[in-house]
């Protein structure tokens, strides 16, 4: 066919063929973001499931956090305490060691091979 200003430059059959295409893409598209909003919907239900200890009530954050401000006061105490009570640990091991006779461990010396 030739080209004139009324008529298009394109057969009607290649015209049908190209909306036949469209129409087969545009089909597919749908069906599969049909599927892809449900796994979207399996993926935020799962994750709601999952992270639903994110959403927190306000009593239960001011319970943790007082929990939180008691054991922070609490730690430093325990080390403080816990130098002392190692050196007393030790002072009475030589204490015990000294009364019954036992020979409180000095360090050897090392011995060369010109001293042997």
């Amino acid at each position: 066919m030739e080209c004139s200003k009324t008529r298009t430059c394109c057969s009607d059959s290649s015209v049908v063929s190209m909306q036949v295409r469209v129409a087969r893409q545009d089909r597919f598209h749908e069906a599969r973001m049909k599927r892809a909003a449900k796994q979207q919907n399996r993926a935020d239900q799962k994750e709601l499931e999952t992270g639903i200890d994110l959403i927190e009530a306000p009593v239960a954050r001011l319970h943790r956090e007082q929990q939180a401000q008691a054991e922070a006061e609490v730690q430093p105490m325990a080390v403080e305490q816990a130098e002392p009570v190692k050196e007393k640990v030790q002072a009475k091991e030589k204490a015990v060691k000294q009364k019954l006779r036992i020979p409180v461990e000095k360090p050897k010396k090392r011995v060369t091979a010109m001293e042997s």
